[in-house]
This record gives structure tokens, C-alpha cells and sequence, in this order.
């Protein structure tokens, strides 16, 4: 069994990751989700950054992502503000293609 940080370091290796900055996004954070893991290809990997979310969010992905080994969920302790949860995403991937998302957003199923 992997410990957290090798999880962590294999899943931010994949060659393609989605990044998905957030804070306070719980009347949609699901959404965006389920439509990632509805995905045709599983050839990737979802980072959802938590920017210390005051509401419901970070229940909702800790749990949705404690289900699919394709999602790793990073809650911060302290809201840093948009630029430095967008940079983290960023500077903790290393992929050959990157993609932001939104937590209100979702995309089609190919």
C-alpha cells in the first residue's frame, strides 16, 4: 500500500492532469466531478486545490475523491488567495498536459 505522499506524487506525474482551484463552490463542485469521472478516457488525473473553503466544498471532495483513486483533494489551512491556489495547482503538477477547470464548470463527456 502506497502512503499518502507517493499517491500523491504518482497521480501529479500522470500525463494529463485537470486542476481545479476552488473556494466555496459547493452548490456546484459536484457537478464538476461527476462529470470528470464520467470521462470516455481514464488516462488522467484531477487535482482539486481547496483555498480554505468556508462552506460545504470541502466535505463534498474529500469524500468524492476518497472514492476514485484518479482525484486527489488538497485542502490549505489558510485562505492565500486565488493567485497562490492557481500557482500551487500548477507548480505541484508535472504532466505533459495541463487543464484548469473550475469548480462551477463542466465539459462533455469526450
Amino acid at each position: 500500500m502506497k502512503n499518502w505522499l507517493e499517491l500523491k506524487s504518482a497521480i501529479l506525474k500522470n500525463k494529463i492532469i485537470v486542476a481545479i482551484p476552488m473556494f466555496n463552490e459547493e452548490s456546484y463542485v459536484l457537478e464538476t466531478l461527476s462529470c470528470l469521472a464520467g470521462q470516455s478516457s481514464s488516462d488522467f488525473s484531477v487535482l482539486v486545490s481547496d483555498n480554505a473553503s468556508s462552506d460545504k466544498s470541502g466535505e463534498i471532495c474529500a469524500d468524492y475523491c476518497s472514492q476514485d483513486p484518479r482525484f486527489l483533494y488538497v485542502r490549505h489551512k489558510t485562505n492565500r488567495g486565488a493567485s497562490f491556489n492557481f500557482e500551487y495547482c500548477f507548480k505541484s503538477t508535472d504532466s505533459q498536459y495541463f487543464m484548469w477547470l473550475g469548480a462551477h464548470d463542466t465539459i462533455s463527456s469526450n
